[in-house]
C-alpha cells in the first residue's frame, strides 16, 4: 500500500507528465471494507496513509511544484462504525446524531435498500451499496406521508447533515487543499428522480462555497453534465454511470472483450451513441463548466486489457480522450500503457458480502475495483480557468495506492513501456 509521504516522492515524476491537479481518493479514517468510501472520521487520514500533518506538508510540497491538490469527498454515507451511526443506533432517539441517518420507526418495517439489525434503536437503516455504508440523511423530495422514515429536505435532520458537510469542506479548505471531487454528487437526496432537490442542494452549497473559497472547484461523479454543472460544479465526469455512449467506445461486454466497440481492432463498432449523446451535453454546458472524459478509473476496466494491449490501438483510443473538448482523465498507468494484471479477482456480490475468487482473465466488476488512490491532473498552458487555476485540459491520472503503481514510499517512478511515448506538452484549447 502506498502512503502520503510515496506521493510527495514522486512529485517531480507528475510534473514531468505535464502535471497540474493531484486528486487524492478517500485518505480518510476507514474500515477499509470499500476501498476507503467507508469512512470512520472524516477529519482525521487514515494512518494506513500517514497523519493530518503529512497530509499538509504534502498540500504545501504539490503548491511549491506549482499544482493543486484535490480530495476525494464521499458525501452521501460514513462506515457503521463511525460514532455518529454508533450514537444513532441507540434507543434514544433524540441524541445529536438521531437524525443523521435514515432509520425506520420499527423493527418490522424493512423496505427495499434497509438493513436489519440487533441494535438497540427500534428500526432498521437504509444503505447506500454495502450494509456497513449507512447513508447519510439529505431528506427526501418527495417523501410520502405513509413513510415516517422519508423527511422533507429541510427536515431538522438533513439541514444538520449539510451543516456538517460544509464543515468538512472547510476543515480541509482551510488547510490548503484546492477542492473536491464529490464521490456520488448525484444520490444524495432520496426518492429524487430528476434530480431536482439534488440539484438544489449542490446550488447552495456551491455559492457558499464559490464565496468562501473563490479559488477552489467542485468535480463531481454525476454523470449527467446537465444536471451537476447546472448545480454549480465545474467539472463532471461523462462516464460509465447509467451512461451506454462511453461504454459503447471500449466495453460492449462485461469481461475484458471489445466485441463491437467503436476503438476495437476489427472496425465494426458504432461511434454513433456516443456522439449523440456527448454533443447533448456539450452543447448544453459549454461556457458553463466542462466534461470530463476518463480514460477509465477504479470502477471500471483500463484501456490496456484482455485483448486490447496493441500500443498503436492504444494510442489511438488516448488521442480521442485527450483531445476532445473539456478536461481529459487519465487513470495512473495509463500513460505507459499499463495492462489490467492477468489474474484479477472478480467481485462477487452474496447476499451483500463480498467475496472475492480468481478467474483467470476477467476483470473486477464495479463492486470489487475500489482501491484507496491518488489521480493526478495535467494542464497544457493556460487556457482559461475553472475555481482558481485549474484549466482547461487538465488530465487527472488516478493511482490507486496499491504497491505496483510506484507510488509508495521509496519506490522507483514510473516509467514508460517498451514503445510508449509520453505525451507532449502543447496548447489544448477547447472550442
Amino acid at each position: 500500500i502506498g502512503d502520503l509521504k510515496g506521493i510527495e516522492s514522486q512529485l517531480d515524476y507528475i510534473k514531468s507528465i505535464g502535471v497540474n491537479t493531484i486528486w487524492i481518493s478517500p485518505v480518510f479514517s476507514s474500515e477499509f471494507f470499500d476501498g476507503g468510501y467507508d469512512v470512520t472520521d472524516f477529519y482525521s487520514v487514515d494512518e494506513r496513509y500517514g497523519t493530518n500533518s503529512q497530509l499538509v506538508s504534502l498540500v504545501q510540497k504539490v503548491h511549491e511544484k506549482g499544482m493543486k491538490i484535490f480530495m476525494d469527498l464521499v458525501a452521501g454515507h460514513t462506515s457503521d462504525k463511525h460514532p455518529w451511526f454508533l450514537q444513532s443506533k441507540q434507543s434514544d432517539t433524540n441524541l445529536q446524531y438521531s437524525d443523521y441517518f435514515i432509520w425506520t420507526p420499527s423493527k418490522t418495517e424493512k423496505p427495499k435498500q434497509f438493513v436489519s439489525t440487533d441494535c438497540e434503536r427500534d428500526g432498521n437503516y437504509m444503505k447506500n451499496f454495502f450494509d456497513c455504508q449507512p447513508a447519510l440523511n439529505y431528506g427526501y423530495a418527495n417523501p410520502n406521508p405513509e413513510h415516517p422514515w422519508e423527511q422533507s429536505v429541510d427536515a431538522p435532520g438533513p439541514q444538520a447533515v449539510r451543516r456538517e458537510l460544509k464543515n468538512i469542506i472547510s476543515f480541509w479548505m482551510d488547510k490548503g487543499m484546492d477542492g473536491f471531487r464529490v464521490d456520488m454528487a448525484y444520490s444524495l437526496i432520496k426518492n429524487d428522480p430528476k434530480h431536482i432537490e439534488t440539484s438544489r442542494l449542490w446550488t447552495g452549497i456551491s455559492t457558499w462555497f464559490k464565496e468562501k473559497y473563490p479559488e477552489g472547484a467542485f468535480i463531481a461523479e454525476w454523470g449527467e453534465p446537465t444536471n451537476s454543472i447546472g448545480g454549480g460544479f465545474h467539472i463532471d465526469f461523462l462516464f460509465h454511470i447509467g451512461r451506454k455512449g462511453y461504454t459503447s467506445l471500449f466495453f460492449n461486454k462485461k469481461k475484458t472483450e471489445d466485441i463491437n466497440c467503436y476503438f476495437g481492432l476489427e472496425g465494426v463498432g458504432q461511434v454513433k451513441q456516443f456522439i449523440e449523446m456527448y454533443q447533448k451535453e456539450y452543447g448544453k454546458t459549454k461556457g458553463k463548466g466542462y466534461i470530463s472524459l476518463p480514460t477509465s478509473n477504479h470502477d471500471i476496466w483500463r484501456l490496456a486489457c484482455g485483448k486490447r494491449t496493441d500500443l498503436k490501438q492504444l494510442k489511438v483510443a488516448m488521442t480521442f480522450l485527450l483531445t476532445m473538448p473539456g478536461v481529459p482523465c487519465i487513470y495512473y498507468g495509463d500513460e505507459i500503457a499499463q495492462v489490467e494484471p492477468v489474474a484479477l479477482a472478480q467481485a462477487v456480490v452474496d447476499d451483500d458480502q463480498l467475496d472475492l475468487h480468481f478467474i483467470g482473465q476477467d476483470v473486477f466488476d464495479v463492486d470489487a475495483h475500489r482501491l484507496p488512490g491518488v489521480q493526478v491532473g495535467a494542464g497544457f498552458g493556460k487556457a482559461g480557468q475553472i475555481g482558481g487555476d485549474l484549466h482547461k485540459g487538465a488530465v487527472f491520472l488516478h493511482a490507486p495506492h496499491n504497491a505496483h503503481h510506484g507510488l509508495a514510499h521509496g519506490e522507483p517512478g514510473g516509467v514508460l513501456l517498451p514503445g510508449a511515448q509520453q505525451l507532449p506538452d502543447g496548447q489544448h484549447e477547447p472550442p
